[in-house]
């Protein structure tokens, strides 16, 4: 059985989607640029092993077969048997492919020629959800951030994000992971109890706590420095209450 289907065209010819007389200063401007256009044509470009000083080739994701990530001689045993030359891959060595050069006598990137313009594998109609094009960019993130610290639902958060950028294809999933690195930065290694007192500390709380021979907390008191300065004030009202207790509890029995 073959690891890979034969290469059959499926889609059109989008070379003249690609084939343009732009120069570049920067390779990097280059490869976005190619980014940008294969997003127009629901397509992840990605950048080809095959990179020199001087030349670059931008593929179709699904580009070449698919490769093993374990080290030889290891000794990894999979979980469950599978068949030879069957893998949960996207790789279908589609052809696609972009060539860019430098060009040494004005110093700037062109794109030398479109070697192939067609894909042999079936275009999806959306990217919604794709683990590159939801990604979110700087600004993008720094928003759900902000909007993190204001309690804004992640509904929200990523209605925000999809007005400012309509061509956005997050999900849910993609807010919410954002969210939790964040947590997971701002805690700084800290657990559950210590980030409590650490937010309680900023805050200005008065706090007290114990903890049993397993450093568990047994108990915990904390209170508002607006409720402390009011028990200050008025400190007569909380004798009150407390005798109203004492003696309800003496004639309760």
């Amino acid at each position: 059985m073959e690891d890979q289907p034969p290469l059959v065209q499926v889609s059109e010819d989008t070379s003249a989607h690609y084939a343009n007389n732009y120069e570049w200063k920067d390779k990097k401007d280059a490869k976005l640029w190619a980014r940008s256009q294969g997003l127009k044509k629901m397509c992840i470009i990605v950048q080809n092993k095959q990179v020199t000083d001087n030349n670059v080739q931008m593929v179709c994701e699904c580009s070449g077969k698919y490769e093993s990530h374990w080290k030889k001689g290891s000794g990894y045993k999979p979980k469950t048997a599978r068949r030879e030359g069957v893998y949960n891959t996207k790789k279908t060595g589609c052809p696609f492919k972009l060539k860019f050069k430098f060009n040494d006598d004005n110093k700037m990137w062109y794109m030398e020629k479109v070697v192939s313009g067609y894909h042999n594998h079936p275009i999806p109609e959306s990217l919604i959800n794709h683990p590159y094009s939801a990604r979110l960019n700087p600004l993008e993130k720094d928003l759900v951030r902000v909007l993190s610290k204001r309690r804004t639902r992640p509904i929200g958060i990523l209605s925000v994000v999809k007005v400012l950028n309509p061509r956005n294809s997050s999900s849910f999933a993609t807010i919410y992971n954002e969210r939790e690195k964040f947590k997971t930065e701002s805690w700084e290694e800290r657990v559950l109890m210590q980030q409590l007192l650490f937010l309680f500390e900023e805050a200005k709380y008065s706090t007290a706590y114990d903890r049993n021979k397993e450093s568990e907390v047994e108990y915990l008191f904390f209170a508002n420095p607006e409720c402390v300065q009011l028990a200050r004030c008025f400190h007569q009202i909380s004798l009150w209450i407390a005798r109203i207790k004492r003696t309800s509890t003496k004639y309760r029995y």
